[in-house]
């Protein structure tokens, strides 16, 4: 059995971190990490549903393999099996996206660390509707409390699998102080097409956890959405006015204005709709592209006032402005 050597040297794993046992054979969470995952129930169950109920099925599949590699598979057939409105504005493009990607992420992480993968048959089952994705794992709350009836920002952080959650902490899939339920709900709340009941929501029961993500966008029809946009704009020019003072470029001549963005300010664009949160170390590296591209990137973004930020460079966020 090959542990995936590449994806653990990347940050300094070594075999010894809980995943092999003092005399060389691999621990139930190394098996979980092996290329040749033998754990039949770490079975990932995807379907994406015709409509609001489990009736016609339009797509399915299903994935076995190491952690990361469902992790992956997961991510793929959920990209593949929702979808994105999108608004033109003169110089550039605004996505809107159906899920936050990176609250999705969070999710499947959520799912995969404190599931019990000792239940034989018990999968992680994804459930996409036209409305909302739905979430399953067997195992509850470790302390067996429910987590419909806690505050979301008191829930202790206790671990069913600590060895998984220290090494995809190692890998900067997740933090260790356990505040991946309250970074889900903050970043559906930045999606542009988010209203307070479109949050999501999350339940358990001795045996069982559900997490359940609203598509902001469903039921928005073509006339509400340029409507909505045409709100989302006037209120931006409210909040972030754009006067001499805060932007060089505001002169309706100005070339600079009116040109239209680059594929790489697109880019920071459309990752910052995905996740405002997101540093520009953190951008350089999603993108793939140096970091003093991304500096003055995002410089040049907020002269023109189409970004801008809110809080400290530590715990704030950005925001996508809709400027025409």
């Amino acid at each position: 059995m090959i542990l995936t050597v590449v994806s653990l040297r990347k940050c300094g794993i070594r075999a010894s971190f809980g995943l092999v046992t003092p005399d060389g054979f691999l621990t139930n969470a190394g098996l979980l990490f092996a290329d040749e995952c033998p754990v039949y129930q770490s079975r990932v169950v995807c379907t994406r549903w015709s409509g609001l109920h489990k009736d016609d099925a339009i797509n399915d599949a299903e994935f076995q393999g190491n952690l990361l590699r469902l992790l992956q598979n997961s991510q793929d057939f959920i990209k593949a099996n929702t979808a994105k409105r999108w608004y033109k504005l003169p110089t550039y493009r605004l996505n809107f996206p159906e899920y936050s990607e990176r609250a999705i992420t969070e999710v499947l992480i959520n799912h995969l660390i404190h599931r019990q993968y000792t239940v034989v048959g018990g999968e992680l089952h994804i459930d996409i509707y036209d409305n909302r994705l739905e979430f399953t794992t067997p195992g509850g709350m470790v302390d067996g409390t429910l987590i419909q009836d806690l505050d979301i920002d008191s829930v202790s952080s206790l671990r069913r699998n600590p060895v998984i959650a220290d090494v995809l902490t190692q890998m900067d899939y997740m933090e260790k102080r356990g505040s991946g339920l309250r970074k889900i709900l903050t970043l559906t709340s930045k999606l542009h097409t988010y209203t307070p009941d479109k949050q999501p929501s999350f339940r358990s029961n001795q045996s069982t956890f559900h997490t359940i993500v609203p598509n902001v966008n469903y039921g928005i029809t073509d006339e509400q959405f340029a409507q909505l946009v045409e709100q989302r704009r006037h209120d931006d020019e409210e909040k972030y006015p754009v006067t001499e003072e805060t932007s060089p470029v505001t002169a309706e001549s100005s070339p600079v204005k009116t040109r239209p963005l680059g594929k790489t300010a697109q880019r920071i664009i459309d990752a910052l709709v995905d996740d405002p949160t997101l540093t520009r170390e953190a951008l350089a590296n999603k993108l793939d592209i140096k970091f003093e591209t991304v500096k003055k990137q995002i410089a040049s973004l907020r002269s023109r006032k189409v970004l801008d930020r809110e809080g400290s460079d530590k715990n704030g966020y950005w925001v996508v402005l809709i400027r025409k």
